[in-house]
């Protein structure tokens, strides 16, 4: 960064850039499924053979080891100039530039049979009842499917903004800002290429009782070994989003009295997101290729072995398979445009507002208090293709948004704060588009389609927001603040599930997948505003040099916060009962805290910081029969930096990220059952920073 000034005129500017490689590994279980099945041996005893005959017992869909590895680019351009003709005017003007891009793999080795499960034979099951489901959480199987996937992803998001200002202190009351600006965001994603292999044949074992949540595979054969594999499919995949965004306010700000001031202005808004998604698949099942039509059987020239923590298995090259059947880096044109999944939307907001703030006295104790309210109004275009027809649907909505905040001193050191507000959350842009897409990876056998639609009938969600804070300030060396708060929600908004034949959604046949049919089932997934919902709870918060310590201990500190929350909602057709459930809020944990201890003097500085976070539920897909919630576990981060100060320009800094190497298990069904867990291990890092 460099910066410098010429009289009036003033200029700053910046260049970042950082590279970065991360790996992710992990177990999944893609869900859990009750599956029935008459293919059973002998080891299985009568009872428990009954009831998988009726399908009344659970057992891990996937059963898959996974890695994700990606290599990060980022670099960030800034500038920024300013003119300043009189103490009370200045211009300014700001340009950004960012470009981001990821280059990922993903590796995965998972059972294919009915669901996705292992099946083939069922040899030997030990099970558990998990408040009232039977679950297997051992099993050996024989005559299975075993499925391998490799997966190659490029992707790049280029920002670009430009903004002007103007401050102008008109007179001695009354201050104007302005402000104009434009940005763009465009996604590019030219690649997104899947080979998979398939196994039919051997046994399968798999472990869920030496670690519930992580699960252990063993096989009777090496999965590494060449012998037994064929090609299940190629698949190819582009996407490209463009977002822009145009934006123009004004504000005023007039002093009435000493004691008093009006700010006023007025806002415009222009979002603009348009996606397009191509794809290709069916090769080599079902498509011919340029080479080798036809051709499954694979050789040594187009896989590799690939070296999991947990085990290794063969998967294929996708550049020498590509290149084996004459597809390498296929670029798909605009006869790939899937044009149901291809959308615009187009959203307009504009406001007017107003506060009034006021310096008084109540009881012989000062009295802050600001009142004010915000009228806005949205217009929304949503243009796509539906049910094979192009469909343009355009609505608005309206309203006003109050706001109240009072700060009253019972002391000089002592605050009481409350704050009565309403707030508007508009749906994302894609969550309010014309579109449906159809995924296209071949399922395993007896396993439901999966069609995601956009919903531009979402209303916003609305809260009235009331806080309540109590604060104490320790001499400018720390505080102690205690809040209670308040929310009530409407139109807030979920995931719902409804299955359907395909000839029910209205889609065009062209979009199946390989081995689906029109009557093929399929499960649709869209966003809905759910019903009323309330969110209540307590937040404690302490900062504190403790200075009062004898030397050297006087340079240490803490920082401590805890909230507590509680809150649900009305979830539809949870599980496919057809009933309303209420549940915990999606993304709320009951319980969180930081807790932060420091030691800090002007030559060398160090802290530790641990974040707790409380299980929570990410997801409620009304109508999924697998699971009536998906959430995650509790987890506590800790995390270390220092820095020396060898001089006044030269400083040394370290820093320790996730030291317990704290892995994220997430849940299915509120039985608790795995759904994936991950770990991305420690990241350490080291650097010096030199001031001229």
């Amino acid at each position: 960064m460099v910066s410098n000034t010429w009289g009036k005129f003033g200029a700053l500017a910046s260049v970042a850039y950082s590279q970065k490689e991360s790996s992710e590994v992990g177990y999944n279980t893609i869900r859990w499924r009750q599956v029935a099945n008459s293919n059973i041996g002998s080891g299985v005893d009568a009872d428990t053979a009954a009831k998988i005959k009726a399908g009344q017992v659970w057992f891990a869909r996937g059963n898959r080891y996974s890695m994700w590895n990606n290599e990060q680019e980022r670099l960030g351009l800034t500038t920024a100039f300013q003119y300043r003709p009189s103490d009370d005017l200045k211009f300014a003007l700001d340009i950004m530039h960012g470009k981001l891009e990821n280059e990922g793999d993903e590796h995965h080795i998972s059972t294919g049979g009915a669901s996705s499960t292992a099946f083939g034979r069922l040899e030997e099951i030990k099970t558990i009842d998990n408040n009232g489901d039977i679950e297997a959480v051992y099993a050996r199987f024989s005559n299975v499917v075993t499925r391998t996937e490799n997966r190659s992803d490029l992707n790049s998001t280029t920002f670009d903004q430009v903004t002007f200002s103007t401050d102008w202190q008109a007179t001695d009351k009354l201050g104007v800002v302005f402000q104009l600006g434009t940005s763009s965001s465009d996604y590019e994603q030219p690649r997104v290429d899947k080979v998979n292999l398939t196994r039919t044949g051997g046994t399968l074992t798999t472990d869920f009782t030496q670690d519930r949540f992580y699960g252990i595979n063993t096989y009777d054969f090496d999965p590494a070994a060449t012998a037994g594999w064929t090609v299940n499919d190629l698949y190819f995949r582009e996407d490209y989003i463009s977002n822009d965004f145009d934006n123009a306010k004004v504000d005023f700000d007039y002093a009435l009295t000493d004691t008093s001031t009006l700010t006023f202005g007025a806002n415009y808004k222009k979002f603009s997101n348009v996606g397009e998604n191509r794809e290709d698949a069916g090769y080599v099942q079902s498509r011919a290729t340029p080479l080798n039509s036809g051709v499954k059987t694979i050789n040594a020239d187009v896989v590799n072995v690939f070296n999991h923590p947990n085990m290794a298995w063969l998967q294929a090259d996708v550049d020498a398979l590509q290149k084996f059947y004459g597809i390498h880096d296929l670029a798909l044109g605009t006869d790939k445009i899937i044009q149901t999944n291809s959308y615009t939307v187009e959203e307009e907001s504009s406001s007017l507002y107003s506060q009034y703030a006021w310096d008084g006295m109540l009881a012989g104790k000062p009295l802050r208090a600001m009142i004010g309210a915000r009228y806005y109004k949205t217009d929304l275009t949503s243009i796509g293709v539906s049910k094979g027809l192009p469909v343009e649907i355009s609505r608005d909505y309206s309203g006003v948004l109050p706001t109240l905040n009072l700060v009253y001193e019972l002391e000089d050191d002592l605050l009481v704060r409350f704050g009565a507000s309403k707030n508007l959350t508009r749906p994302s842009l894609s969550a309010i588009s014309v579109s449906a897409n159809v995924a296209q990876m071949t399922g395993s056998p007896g396993e439901v389609g999966k069609i995601t639609v956009g919903n531009p009938n979402l209303q916003p969600f609305e809260s009235v927001n009331f806080d309540l804070a109590l604060e104490k300030y320790y001499e400018g060396v720390g505080s102690l603040s205690a809040a209670v708060f308040k929310k009530d929600i409407e139109n807030f908004i979920v995931t719902e599930v409804t299955t359907m034949k395909y000839s029910d959604t209205g889609l065009p046949a062209a979009l199946l997948p390989n081995g689906a049919t029109i009557d093929s089932l399929f499960d649709v997934t869209s966003p809905q505003n759910s019903d009323k919902s309330a969110i209540k709870g307590a937040e404690l918060a302490f900062q504190r040099d403790l200075d009062f310590l004898p030397e050297p201990f006087n340079q240490l500190g803490v920082i401590a916060n805890y909230t507590w929350v509680d809150g649900t909602a009305l979830y539809r057709n949870v599980q496919g009962t057809g009933k309303t459930q209420e549940k915990s809020f999606p993304g709320l944990s009951k319980n969180s805290y930081n807790l932060t201890f420091y030691y800090e003097t002007d030559k060398f500085g160090a802290r530790i910081a641990a974040a707790h976070r409380a299980d929570y539920i990410s997801v409620v897909e009304g109508g999924l029969r697998d699971e009536d919630e998906r959430g995650f576990h509790a987890t506590t981060f800790v995390d270390f930096s220092a820095f020396y100060q060898f001089s006044e320009n030269l400083k040394f800094t370290v820093e320790g990220i996730n030291l317990t190497n704290q892995r994220e298990e997430q849940y299915s069904d509120s039985n608790d059952r795995p759904y994936n867990t991950t770990t991305s291990g420690r990241t350490y890092s080291a650097g010096f920073s030199y001031k001229f």
